[in-house]
């Protein structure tokens, strides 16, 4: 009787995490591409973008390390360098190319949280 008390704790606990892995995981990705979109918005304005990518890294720095603690490193590195592209861009004031990997940078979120989250065409 104990072992199976223990058996349903644990699967408990593992069904748990993994809910809490996917909600983390929409939660991220969502605010992420959203911090991009609003980035697209101003990037023609060097004042603002320059605000808004200091912003948008301060929140990547508090997110990516929870995010890589249960994401593979493989899946986020793209994002950081692609973050680190547009960085540079908009640090150089060149509107152009940070929008155009920005507009890379999304895609790649979608993508990347298509792949990673559960859901029944992965399974099937």
């Amino acid at each position: 009787m104990k072992k199976l008390l223990i058996a349903i704790i644990v699967l408990a606990i593992i069904l748990a995490t993994g809910i809490i892995e996917q909600i983390y995981l929409r939660k991220t990705m969502d605010s992420l591409e959203q911090h991009l979109i609003e980035l697209r918005e101003c990037v023609y304005d060097s004042q603002a973008s320059k605000a808004k990518m200091s912003e948008l890294m301060e929140w990547w720095d508090k997110e990516k390390n929870p995010l890589e603690a249960f994401v593979p490193h493989n899946d986020t590195r793209e994002i950081v360098v692609k973050l680190g592209e547009i960085e540079g861009f908009v640090e150089a004031d060149q509107p152009e190319n940070a929008d155009a990997v920005i507009i890379t940078l999304i895609v790649v979120v979608q993508h990347t949280e298509h792949l990673l989250k559960y859901d029944w065409e992965h399974v099937l």
